[in-house]
């Protein structure tokens, strides 16, 4: 769809809704507050792309985790990876090029007013939500660093003044099961304290080579937060635990073509041929190939692999927030915030019995940060200053044995060790000021000044019969020539900056215009090997965007659309390239500034009440992203190649309530489309590795019933069991096939929630 067309679609909206207008003085829209620039506000009045949606809602459209969101906001989509507890959130067209410690987001993730640097760990469900809000766009002003594409801020629900509790049972298909509590404590008048326990689990959806069960999540969480006000003095804390176990199932996914000297399915087929035959023969090729053909062809959701893979996560989260009111205009604010994450899995990555590779992946980190504001004005002028600081240390090490038949004939057990500790410190000062300087109109302005450093120590290695090693560090990076340990360390400095213009020419419509800069840390070499240019820190990737917005109101406020088009300027983006080492001749992948980009969308979202039982959300998004350069030692020019994120997205959902004898009855149907994904845009073959377009529906039914203070709800997700591949790990071009990961079946399965109070 261009963008014309979505032009004429919008304008077709707002036509059908004059056509049809009915008497609707009691179907108004409600008011969304929300706190997008550091202070509550009407989303509605703001020079912000933000989607907003109430705890409520959430439920209602049957949103059990993080990765639901993509059926929110526009452009919004959640990439895989080979790390089953990863998230890994996009949005227009804005990704993180890996999953190590040593690489960072380009969508932030807080909870609470606290940033969650990692995405592991991140799957649990969305428990106890008072809203959510995503803000599109860079803002690397108030929220910092490696919010280029923008941030998705998860507000809970906090202590309230009456007691309350309430049970949530569930169960479906797959042998899915949970359980949840909520305790609300009032500790006196001004005081309060809220418990919150759930435990989820789904059994497999699918099984691997050796008929284990594979593609199942166990979730446990535990959160208690605390709220108390003494005059002008208010402090909120929260203490949260969250323990994930996961599987991920991964299917062969496309064999390289043969050459004059290999067989299709490269080091693959040869590997096999020598596990099955003893031989690494043309002869014994042609024997081993249509056995590793035949795992190419399996049933969806079954794999050939019969190593087990499966994470562990573990995250224990912090938060402390005091707010001291110094005069009725002006508010000192202390945010704390403490994350310890670990996780641990080993992973097939062939999806079939050979031992193509098999990584073992684990890592520890903790994240410390602190934020001071200073926050004042009123409705006509008002300002946020402050400073930032956070630190982290992380250890991460993986093993990976590759084709041991293949690699190492005489049958020594060579296995490739990655051991890295990373440190970041970083710091900032900003500040941000809005002013309705005539009426009508309002301009923003804000900066901010961020100092990162980013250390890596490096132990890489390659091990030999368990024995034997080599090192991996050049010997002109470590102290001690004789010990492998090389140390790297990297200061980056960098502006960012927001500036924007806005007119209400009456109070239902608000147009604006905006510019701002956002930044994407660089970093260290964690995957370093060999060379001295294997071991170069990439560079900060950083964004210009400028961007055009309208949010309207019609029909009596019960018809809202909102529009926003942009246009990015990318430099220095972060990707994997292939570079060849001067000394040697050699190649290496290295992680790198790559490319020049540029990015042009636009995004229409609304809502309409068309009746007071009846209400229809919808969003539709449409993105242009080109590289303006892209080179590769290997690849030549890649300034042709996919970007990682579908071009064209739309969703739409209904609402229907009726009132019954009985209670509040009420139905919602959600529909989603994204178009197709190049899942691993560098892959040579194209076909296994793009995810088609498709389609999500979704469905849900409650009924509440206040005389028993009882909710009953079904559900359905993915009515239609679309299969679909939700992430791909691509070695076509190097060892000689693909894997992918399966999406979520068709699911289905009820829930019985009783309350005692007002929990």
């Amino acid at each position: 769809m261009s963008i014309k067309q979505m032009l004429i679609c919008g304008a077709a909206a707002c036509v059908l809704a004059a056509a049809s207008a009915a008497a609707a003085q009691d179907n108004q829209i409600e008011e969304v507050v929300v706190t997008a620039r550091k202070i509550e506000e009407n989303v509605q009045d703001i020079p912000v792309a933000v989607t907003a949606i109430s705890g409520e809602n959430l439920e209602r459209k049957n949103f059990q985790e993080v990765r639901d969101l993509k059926a929110l906001a526009p452009g919004m989509v959640f990439g895989g990876g080979n790390a089953p507890g990863s998230v890994n959130p996009s949005l227009r067209g804005q990704t993180q090029p890996d999953n190590t410690l040593s690489t960072d987001s380009a969508v932030a993730l807080y909870v609470d007013n606290i940033v969650l640097p990692r995405a592991y760990g991140l799957r649990a469900n969305m428990i106890d939500v008072e809203r959510v809000e995503v803000l599109r766009g860079p803002q690397g002003t108030l929220y910092g660093k490696n919010t280029t594409g923008g941030l998705i801020n998860v507000i809970t629900k906090q202590p309230g003044s009456e007691f309350g509790a309430s049970l949530r049972l569930s169960a479906g298909n797959y042998s899915a099961w949970g359980a949840q509590a909520i305790v609300n404590i009032p500790l006196g008048e001004n005081m309060g304290l809220r418990l919150v326990a759930d435990r989820n689990h789904h059994g497999t959806y699918g099984r691997d080579g050796a008929g284990r069960p594979s593609a199942y999540a166990d979730n446990s969480f535990l959160r208690a937060k605390f709220k108390g006000e003494w005059g002008p003095f208010e402090l909120r804390f929260f203490a949260g635990y969250t323990s994930s176990s996961l599987s991920e199932l991964f299917k062969l996914r496309g064999l390289a073509p043969a050459t004059a000297t290999t067989p299709e399915g490269n080091q693959l087929t040869r590997e096999a041929a020598l596990e099955l035959f003893g031989a690494d023969t043309p002869a014994a090729w042609a024997l081993a190939l249509p056995i590793v053909r035949s795992y190419q062809f399996l049933p969806h959701y079954v794999s050939g692999g019969t190593f087990e893979a499966r994470e562990n996560d573990y995250a224990r989260d912090v938060g402390l927030q005091m707010d001291y009111k110094l005069t009725d205009d002006m508010t000192l604010r202390s945010i704390t915030g403490y994350r310890s994450l670990a996780f641990a899995f080993p992973d097939d990555l062939d999806g079939t019995p050979f031992t193509g590779t098999h990584p073992r992946r684990a890592a520890q980190d903790d994240f410390i940060s602190q934020e001071v504001q200073l926050l004042g004005g009123d409705k006509h002028f008002n300002w946020v200053f402050g400073a930032y600081g956070s630190w982290e240390h992380g250890k991460e090490y993986s093993t990976t044995s590759t084709l041991p038949f293949r690699l190492t004939p005489t049958r020594l057990t060579q296995l490739n060790l990655t051991n890295g500790k990373l440190v970041s410190r970083s710091s900032a000062v900003f500040g941000q000021a809005n002013w309705e300087f005539a009426p009508n109109w309002s301009a923003t302005l804000g900066g901010r000044y961020t100092r990162d450093i980013r250390e890596l120590i490096s132990q890489n290695r390659t091990f030999f019969n368990g024995a034997t090693f080599t090192c991996s560090v050049p010997v002109v990076f470590r102290p001690d020539p004789n010990f492998c340990l090389g140390t790297f360390s990297k200061t980056f400095k960098e502006p960012t900056w927001t500036a924007s213009l806005t007119y209400k020419p009456s109070e239902d419509i608000t147009t604006y215009v905006k510019a701002s800069r956002g930044y994407r840390s660089g970093g260290q070499q964690y995957r370093g090997s060999g060379s001295v240019e294997a071991f170069q820190p990439f560079l900060p990737e950083t964004v210009i965007e400028y961007e055009v917005g309208l949010k309207t109101e019609f029909l009596d406020h019960t018809l809202r659309l909102n529009l926003a088009a942009f246009y990015d300027k990318i430099s220095d983006v972060q990707r994997s390239v292939i570079i060849q080492v001067p000394s040697t001749g050699a190649t290496a992948t290295v992680q790198t500034n790559a490319a020049r980009a540029t990015i042009k969308g636009i995004e229409l979202d609304g809502t309409w009440r068309i009746t007071h039982e009846f209400t229809l959300n919808g969003a539709i998004s449409k993105i242009d992203p080109q590289y303006k350069e892209f080179r590769d030692f290997v690849l030549g020019d890649r300034s042709g190649e996919d970007w990682p994120t579908p071009k064209f997205q739309y969703s739409v959902d209904g609402t229907w309530r009726h009132e019954t004898a009985i209670g509040d009855l009420s139905a919602t149907l959600s529909w989603a489309y994204e178009s197709k994904r190049n899942l691993a845009p560098a892959a040579l073959l194209k076909t296994w590795v793009t995810q088609k377009g498709f389609g999500t529906l979704n469905g849900r039914v409650t009924l509440d019933v206040p005389s028993q203070d009882v909710t009953i709800a079904a559900f359905v997700r993915n009515i239609t069991d679309k299969e679909t591949f939700v992430a791909v790990v691509s070695f076509d071009r190097s060892l000689g096939w693909n894997v992918g990961a399966p999406g979520e079946p068709r699911t289905y399965g009820i829930q019985i929630t009783k309350r005692l109070g007002a929990p």
